[in-house]
């Protein structure tokens, strides 16, 4: 009972020491600068809204870091690769997970930036999110695929239509006191390289069992 105690406090301290990574930079960001920035509260709640699920985005799809990269080295093999769309057994419940990951992001974006308010822009945004993550899992030894990265996409457009409908029965939604495209650019960076940086997931947890 112990064990199973001491484990569990072990996770949940290694859960908060992963969003610190990401959230604190983001803190100290906010404080510092956007703090001072002339938007609406509203855009505001959005952002942060946003930044607790991008948190969880990089938590639940174990982005690779720095440490793995030291511990597992820049060694990529073929089979961590699948480039080849569909060609592999289907398993439907990881295909729904990947459907429903961005689509919040989908939701939320144009919340945020007036100008992601197009298929376009959040078609290419949620791309580049969604491949970040996917290569940087080369560097933890886990698997790159193609299907994943067509699945979060289109999950984020789906977002995207449910903001469209949202939108025109409650106009009130959005606003046009927003965030520019710079600055949600950097705000995203910083929590995806503050977690690249800091987060040592098997040196933390050492700690605990030596």
């Amino acid at each position: 009972m112990y064990n199973l105690k001491e484990r569990g406090s072990c996770i949940m301290l290694l859960i908060i020491y992963e969003f610190g990574t990401i959230l604190l930079p983001i803190v100290l960001f906010w404080g510092i600068y956007l703090r001072k920035k002339e938007v609406s509260l509203l855009s505001k709640i959005y952002l942060g809204v946003f930044g607790l699920y991008y948190a969880c985005v990089l938590h639940f799809t174990g982005a690779g870091t720095v440490y793995d990269i030291k511990l597992y080295g820049i060694d990529f093999s073929s089979n961590q690769l699948n480039l080849i769309p569909f060609s592999q057994e289907i398993d439907t419940v990881i295909y729904l997970l990947n459907l429903v990951l961005l689509m919040p992001c989908g939701f939320l974006l144009p919340l945020i930036v007036k100008k992601f308010d197009s298929f376009k822009r959040i078609l290419l945004v949620n791309l580049g999110i969604s491949l970040s993550i996917e290569l940087s899992q080369l560097f933890n030894n886990r698997k790159t695929d193609i299907d994943d990265i067509i699945l979060n996409v289109a999950g984020a457009i789906i977002g995207y239509i449910v903001y469209r409908l949202v939108a025109k029965l409650f106009p009130k939604i959005s606003n046009k006191n927003m965030f520019k495209i710079s600055e949600f650019v950097i705000y995203v960076m910083i929590m995806t390289i503050g977690r690249f940086l800091l987060f040592a997931e098997f040196y933390f947890a050492s700690i605990f069992y030596m």
